[in-house]
């Protein structure tokens, strides 16, 4: 196993880790987060558009693949889809105030 793949596996686990303590914790101390309505329908549609803007860019990814366009590796694509993603969802949640 290369340098590379031990240190992505390293910071793949030390981010679960984190996640589960940080879980943990918040079931210790009791705390619970509470949305009222407006605030889950704004984070609906929010996860809503992301989804769709993941499966366009998927879609558009296919089809410069088929025509023999390759801008980027395939993992970058897949990467950069999935940032792009992230993103439509975190502006609109932001921007709606969920």
């Amino acid at each position: 196993m290369s340098n590379y793949e031990m240190g992505f596996i390293c910071g793949f686990i030390t981010v679960f880790v984190l996640i589960a303590v940080i879980t943990a914790l918040r079931r210790k101390r009791g705390v619970k987060i509470e949305y009222d309505e407006r605030q889950l329908i704004a984070r609906n549609a929010a996860y809503k558009y992301s989804f769709f803007t993941l499966i366009i860019y998927c879609i558009l990814c296919g089809m410069l693949d088929v025509l023999s366009i390759n801008w980027a590796i395939l993992s970058v694509q897949m990467f950069l889809g999935i940032f792009i993603s992230v993103t439509v969802c975190v502006v609109i949640c932001i921007y709606k105030d969920a």
